[in-house]
């Protein structure tokens, strides 16, 4: 939707990049009931600079600050590029059809119809198949590797706190 709205309202002859700001109903919350909770997004169109992520970022946690929350940081990962997300998937699938049987039924179901759909398995007879699978991050490019070096750069000149998350998924 926000590339469709990117591209119908000619936003590419604006200066670039353009930061997008909005605000949707949450999905799956409040199935009995009109849920008044909402999920904010931020997005930057136009840059692949790794400042582009950072300003979102920072951003992010201004506007958690501003909101009362307090001693934020940020967690962190990359499946990088296009590159690197085929190697990384080519990995996984493979890895997972080693070790499908050790998977619950819902699982392997959900493997066949996408594999990073595994990840948020909750089934605690999944956990140690998941802990040994294949990280994303041991697959990036060396542009993509590039990239998340720069951003995590940028996060320690500006003090922001960080964490690098290994899990792409933060049901484990």
């Amino acid at each position: 939707a926000i590339l469709r709205t990117y591209v119908d309202t000619n936003m590419q002859s604006l200066p670039q990049p353009i930061i997008i700001c909005y605000k949707k109903p949450m999905l799956g919350v409040g199935k009995r009931k009109q849920s008044r909770r909402e999920e904010f997004g931020l997005e930057v169109l136009g840059s692949s600079r790794s400042i582009a992520e950072v300003v979102i970022i920072q951003t992010a946690l201004a506007i958690l600050e501003e909101a009362g929350f307090i001693e934020t940081f940020v967690e962190i990962n990359s499946v990088g590029d296009r590159e690197s997300i085929a190697k990384f998937e080519r990995e996984l699938v493979s890895y997972y059809r080693k070790h499908v049987n050790e998977m619950s039924a819902s699982c392997r179901q959900e493997f066949k119809q996408d594999v990073f759909g595994v990840v948020r398995c909750v089934d605690e007879k999944c956990k140690g198949v998941y802990d040994g699978a294949p990280q994303a991050m041991s697959f990036l490019s060396d542009l993509s590797r590039e990239h998340f070096k720069e951003v995590l750069m940028s996060l320690e000149t500006l003090a922001i706190p960080y964490k690098i998350n290994n899990i792409l998924s933060g049901t484990h």
